[in-house]
């Protein structure tokens, strides 16, 4: 009897916390539309522009790209990746490869949309690339920051201003599609990091985000108000054998890095509430072996670090406990500087709510470090959704207070949400 690999690492991971793959079962969107589109062989003349990035990964472990070129059945004329290239072979910022470049393994051309920030830059390359259909196949982790579902909120934006169908394949949330929480953006804070009015954890996969932003957001988006067509023609190929229960290991699949802050499927769980932390002096984690899972700082140390752990834990944050740790970054905030802070230890992942976490940590770092403690302020604001984490903590409230505000905003966005679930 043949077990995959992954099958094998993921049971015995699970025999150590308690928990079991549910199945080995499941097929991703590109497995059904691949397998759909290989059948009709006259797409042949259907010319497909691809959204993709490193995250754009095959059950067979290849890219996208290459699956499809070899298969010599779609016509393939351009691909355009939001970041890190296609392969993780550019770098975003200022460095990242402007305009078109060409992707050395298969010499497709790849256009570069780290800069891209409207509607107008990707319809732009859609129609540079000669595009009919518009395929977008990347990997969510599950927290509103993260940038590439702002990626396809723009893409759906270019397709309904150049009239290109775009369709999405869907893959699982990796953080599990039952638990919704968090600040929900407020007008006057859309930024790069949240253009709808969604929570931090959305509980949503890409294919349900895609029909809910296509749906409910784009007729009332100022980029499509001159223009008759306020809507993309959207199709998601849907799943087969996921369930909304599944957290990444329990589906059998393999993890492909969507990116290199995101090194395990566990860390999407911890980056949906200590991503807040970018902006804040505070180290996330990033430059550690357990990115988002520790936080801390130059200034926590011995008495003061005894403190900190002692604040944080007295607050029963459920599913959790913190423990106190050094450690020395080799990249982003703190380079090669000794800090002191906790590490997150979840004991119940079924109860444990990472923005809860996050807020009850930042309260124990302001009561313990009121003087060391402070923000980007207008960073921190559009991370959040809005400035109430920000003033809130500034005022003393407590972690529970803070929770509680945003209490009424979430329930009208599950109530939304609830209309565009696929599963």
């Amino acid at each position: 009897m043949k077990i995959s690999f992954s099958f094998l690492a993921a049971s015995l991971l699970g025999l150590a916390h308690g928990y079991t793959p549910i199945n080995d079962n499941i097929k991703i969107g590109f497995d059904m539309w691949f397998q759909s589109i290989q059948d009709r062989c006259a797409n042949k003349k259907v010319k497909f522009g691809f959204v993709l990035d490193t995250s754009s990964i095959t059950k067979s472990a290849y890219h996208d790209i290459d699956v499809i070129l070899k298969s010599n059945k779609i016509k393939m004329v351009g691909a355009i990746a939001p970041g890190r290239g296609i392969r993780g072979d550019t770098y975003d910022g200022p460095q990242a490869s402007p305009g078109v470049y060409t992707d050395a393994a298969t010499g497709l051309n790849v256009t570069d949309a780290y800069n891209f920030t409207s509607g107008s830059d990707w319809s732009n390359a859609y129609t540079s690339m000669n595009a009919d259909v518009i395929v977008f196949d990347i990997q969510d982790i599950g927290a509103r920051f993260y940038p590439r579902i702002w990626s396809l909120y723009d893409a759906l934006v270019g397709a309904a201003i150049s009239e290109k169908k775009i369709i999405v394949l869907d893959r699982p949330n990796p953080i599990g599609g039952t638990v919704v929480d968090g600040e929900v953006i407020s007008p006057g804070f859309e930024s790069q990091l949240g253009k709808a009015p969604i929570s931090i954890q959305h509980g949503m996969t890409i294919g349900e985000l895609a029909t809910m932003f296509n749906e409910e957001f784009l007729p009332k988006d100022q980029q499509l108000s001159g223009k008759s067509i306020k809507k993309a023609k959207l199709e998601v190929i849907k799943m087969t054998g996921w369930d909304r229960n599944m957290f990444f290991d329990q589906t059998g699949l393999d993890w492909y890095t969507p990116a290199g802050f995101v090194p395990t499927p566990d860390t999407p769980l911890f980056y949906a509430g200590t991503g807040i932390f970018t902006e804040i002096n505070i180290s996330d984690g990033r430059g550690t072996t357990i990115p988002f899972e520790v936080f801390g700082a130059d200034y926590i140390a011995d008495l003061g670090l005894q403190s900190l752990a002692q604040k944080a834990n007295s607050l029963n944050v459920p599913g959790v406990i913190y423990r106190q740790m050094y450690f020395a970054p080799w990249d982003s905030k703190f380079l090669n500087i000794n800090c002191g802070g906790l590490e997150t230890h979840i004991q119940d992942r079924n109860v444990f709510r990472p923005i809860a976490s996050a807020i009850a940590t930042l309260t124990a770092m302001r009561d313990v470090f009121p003087d060391r403690f402070n923000f980007v302020t207008e960073v921190i604001d559009k991370y959040y959704g809005n400035s109430k984490l920000r003033t809130m903590l500034e005022s003393g409230d407590s972690y529970q207070s803070i929770i509680n505000s945003y209490s009424s905003n979430l329930e009208n966005f599950k109530t939304i949400r609830s209309k565009y679930l696929l599963y």
